[in-house]
């Protein structure tokens, strides 16, 4: 018997026996590789469970202290704090950046002595000047006023670090810095600032579950899953339909 040398395929409509098999094993995997994809991230959406950060229960606790007057100076910087977490976070909306540096003046007006504060309040313009220049400057312009910068940013860390609890050169004291204008709300039921409980639960809350919870060879069990077995499972698809289609040529007397 002379070997088959039919080599079409044509996977909607299968020209033999040969083309079928293997049209039906094509579909069997991909039916298999659907289901552990979409259906790990349908489980996911079942089980999870909105879990807030501490930062958030602890802003959440403050704020409704700071509506009903009189806060201590520990409820203000706690407000203050959980505000700068959140600002520190990567992919924050411009608009939501904008609620959160309102909240976080309001924090530090809240907590700086009036005295000290007329010492910041004139080193901010100064500084967003010299921002301003930096942009279009060059060469050792460009230099000095990074040093000027840098200098007023100092002096505005050692001005406000006694009351705020920050540290000089810490992280959140950067973040502070940063965020300092030379306007402020006035309290809590400023416009600016209706906006901010909402921002804060949206990116200090987190879905949570078992799956991601759970730890699976030093991974969470999530990351394992979709990082690491489905790129697995991909290469050992690939080899079973290698072997498979090798067998079925076989078995079908197809010529090489």
């Amino acid at each position: 018997m002379q070997p088959n040398s039919d080599y079409h395929f044509n996977l909607f409509q299968p020209l033999n026996e040969y083309g079928r098999k293997i049209r039906n094993l094509i579909l069997i995997m991909l039916s298999i590789w659907a289901v552990c994809v979409f259906g790990f991230q349908i489980l996911l959406r079942i089980v999870e469970k909105p879990t807030p950060e501490a930062a958030l229960t602890r802003f959440e606790a403050a704020y409704e202290t700071l509506k009903n007057g009189n806060p201590d100076p520990g409820t203000v910087q706690q407000f203050l704090h959980s505000q700068i977490l959140t600002a520190g976070k990567i992919g924050i909306k411009q608009t939501d950046r904008e609620v959160l540096t309102a909240g976080i003046n309001l924090g530090v007006r809240m907590l700086v002595p009036d005295s000290v504060m007329s010492s910041v309040l004139v080193k901010i313009p100064e500084m967003d000047l010299m921002k301003e220049k930096l942009l279009k400057a060059d060469g050792q312009e460009y230099l000095d006023l990074k040093t000027g910068i840098a200098g007023i940013q100092s002096d505005l860390m050692l001005l406000t670090a006694p009351y705020t609890g920050f540290s000089r050169g810490s992280l959140e004291s950067d973040i502070l810095i940063s965020a300092l204008r030379a306007k402020a709300p006035v309290g809590l039921n400023a416009p600016e600032l209706s906006a901010l409980p909402a921002v804060m639960a949206l990116y200090l809350t987190h879905n949570q579950s078992f799956l991601t919870d759970s730890i699976f060879l030093g991974f969470p069990f999530h990351y394992f899953y979709m990082a690491v077995f489905l790129l697995s499972l991909f290469v050992g698809m690939c080899l079973f339909y290698k072997l498979r289609l090798d067998r079925r040529m076989k078995i079908e007397k197809i010529a090489e």
